[in-house]
């Protein structure tokens, strides 16, 4: 089922015009990206800023869909600013859903995957991915107490995110004009 929606952020929450069924895991609203240390602080502060600008938008036209990703429901959003697509966010797994990837694109360039899981007795796992170019440049993990650095690791992610990326723009309803 196709539907546009409208997402508005106030004062920090999120207001879907149909909530979402579970407040586990929540968008990223207002979302400044801390870094974690000094790697390539500098050069990914245009990212950091860009989402925090994208989480703050107060309207974005929302189309959602449902799909099977990995034999598991999803529900995607497709967030858009005049037509352009600015921001995806899945969320999935069991009910409540307990995993939630959300995209974020500038000039149709991904710059930035963030996926957060949550793991029983330890809280919210959040690996963050970011992009230049089709590139992952750098990987930050919230329970790592360093960040994979190894350049196989990186071309094994980026493959990865590129795919479930695929898959999402796939299945992506088109805006009501």
């Amino acid at each position: 089922m196709r539907s546009l929606f409208y997402l508005m952020v106030f004062n920090g929450g999120l207001v879907f015009s149909q909530q979402p069924a579970d407040t586990t895991l929540l968008p990223s609203v207002c979302y400044y990206d801390e870094p974690v240390n000094d790697h390539l602080r500098e050069e990914l502060r245009p990212v950091r800023d860009y989402v925090y600008y994208l989480t703050c938008q107060e309207l974005m036209p929302v189309i959602s869909a449902t799909a099977q990703i990995d034999s598991l429901n999803a529900t995607i959003y497709y967030l858009y600013n005049s037509w352009d697509l600015q921001w995806i966010i899945m969320k999935w797994g069991s009910y409540p859903a307990d995993r939630m990837t959300e995209f974020f694109f500038r000039e149709n360039d991904m710059i930035l995957c963030r996926e957060r899981t949550l793991v029983p007795e330890e809280g919210i796992s959040d690996v963050r991915s970011y992009f230049r170019n089709g590139k992952l440049l750098h990987q930050a993990i919230n329970f790592d107490c360093g960040a994979p650095f190894a350049d196989d690791h990186l071309a094994t992610e980026q493959e990865r995110i590129q795919q479930l990326y695929l898959s999402l723009i796939s299945i992506q309803p088109e805006p009501n004009e």
